[in-house]
């Protein structure tokens, strides 16, 4: 699981609230939603993304960000407005998105957030106890002669606890994309993808299951190296 993938929405647009919710449960692993600045206040959590609706009703994204800023790491804007971009700059804002580049454009970007500013440790189930491991290293996890194995880039591999591949692939959305029946690859470590072939930056090349095709192309598309 990312250490850091805690994620807050606040948007007061119903509509627009569930679309952003939508794109970062594909990319962190807990995400929260908030109607307004105030009920993010009254929570009184603290994260490490907030994807902040810059027009609220009665509210001014920007100028709550100040405030905003205490209870977590980075911001993210989000507008429906392109001419408000050029203010969407202050303290611990690292990205925006116009709502309207859809669900694809706003899930690369908080996939490049999350790389950039957030993916450093995952912990790893092993055989032999917990271990944390910088998530950039690893380069799949694999089902090999009947058993679990994380496989890294510099070409190691340790074994994990026998976990169905669904378990794993649950634990670590949005840092693994699964890649046919026996594997989950790293983003970060795609070269290149060629018709239904997966060329990793260690040489390593694998099969894509048609199933998977496009989910992978959309992981390798968003990724950041």
């Amino acid at each position: 699981m990312l250490q850091n993938g805690k994620v807050a929405v606040i948007d007061d647009d119903a509509l627009d609230r569930k679309l952003l919710k939508e794109c970062a449960e594909i990319v962190f692993s807990h995400v929260d939603c908030y109607a307004s600045v105030h009920s993010f206040y009254v929570a009184k959590k603290t994260y490490d993304l907030v994807v902040l609706d810059i027009e609220l009703d009665g509210e001014d994204g920007i100028e709550a960000s100040k405030t905003i800023a205490s209870n977590c790491d980075y911001i993210m804007f989000a507008t429906n407005l392109p001419d408000k971009v050029w203010k969407a700059f202050g303290q611990q804002v690292v990205a925006f998105v116009l709502k309207k580049d859809g669900k694809g454009h706003i899930v690369n970007e908080m996939r490049r957030v999350r790389n950039e500013y957030l993916c450093d440790q995952i912990t790893l189930e092993t055989a032999d106890g917990i271990m944390k491991v910088d998530a950039r290293t690893i380069e799949a996890i694999i089902i090999e002669n009947r058993q679990i194995h994380c496989l890294y880039a510099n070409q190691g591999k340790v074994r994990l606890r026998n976990h169905p591949l669904d378990y794993y692939e649950s634990q670590y959305n949005g840092v693994l994309v699964r890649l046919n029946h026996y594997m989950l690859v790293n983003p970060l470590q795609m070269k290149r993808i060629q018709g239904n072939e997966c060329w990793m930056l260690s040489g390593n090349n694998y099969r894509i299951g048609r199933k998977w095709l496009q989910d992978v192309r959309t992981a390798y598309a968003g990724r950041a190296i």
